[in-house]
């Protein structure tokens, strides 16, 4: 929260868990919901039937979910891939990134401005770029209607652009996304 990492979300054999980081438990209080009601501040790490309900919240549903499981090689039900490919731009303003990667800097890509008739293409271009997505717009908007972001500012209409957070940097919360590959009996991180 505020350019700060506040937890971290782990996958171990498929299963989610998420643990709030030292700084976030000093600066909060304990049971503060910080991401959510049913994830409160606190030294316990929540299990994958706590983390997961909330995590795959954060994603689109149906065909829309389908499409952009297709457009990255991924399952339909990875949620921590799919987080992965689209978490830096979600719902509540949170910003889901590999370990050690910075947040994007909202200077560095500005929102593009758009004429109505791009609006409108971007419209009929939903069932196969949902979302907006395409090689630059990472964002996960949950449900399972069509739709993409964009901000009406007083002079323009602008696109999301990058993988820049559609809020103000200061209000952007940061969960980091890890990965235990067990498999390979080492721990791994992902690259996403």
């Amino acid at each position: 929260m505020y350019g700060r990492h506040v937890a971290t979300l782990t996958r171990a054999r498929d299963r989610l868990s998420l643990a709030y980081t030292e700084e976030a438990q000093d600066t909060y209080d304990v049971n503060t919901p910080l991401l959510s009601i049913s994830l409160p501040v606190g030294p316990q790490a929540f299990p994958h039937d706590r983390a997961r309900p909330f995590f795959e919240g954060l994603l689109p549903e149906g065909e829309t979910r389908r499409v952009l499981a297709y457009d990255f090689r991924l399952q339909e039900d990875d949620i921590f891939g799919l987080l992965g490919v689209l978490g830096r731009d979600c719902a509540g303003a949170l910003i889901i990134l590999p370990e050690g990667e910075a947040p994007p800097d909202p200077r560095a890509c500005a929102p593009t401005s758009i004429t109505q008739q791009e609006v409108v293409a971007r419209l009929r271009r939903l069932s196969i770029e949902p979302l907006g997505v395409d090689e630059m717009v990472r964002v996960s908007l949950a449900g399972v209607q069509q739709k993409m972001v964009l901000s009406r500012l007083p002079a323009a209409v602008t696109a999301a652009a990058g993988d820049v957070p559609t809020v103000p940097p200061e209000l952007v919360e940061l969960v980091t996304a890890r990965v235990v590959d067990f498999a390979a009996g080492r721990p791994t991180r992902q690259a996403i």
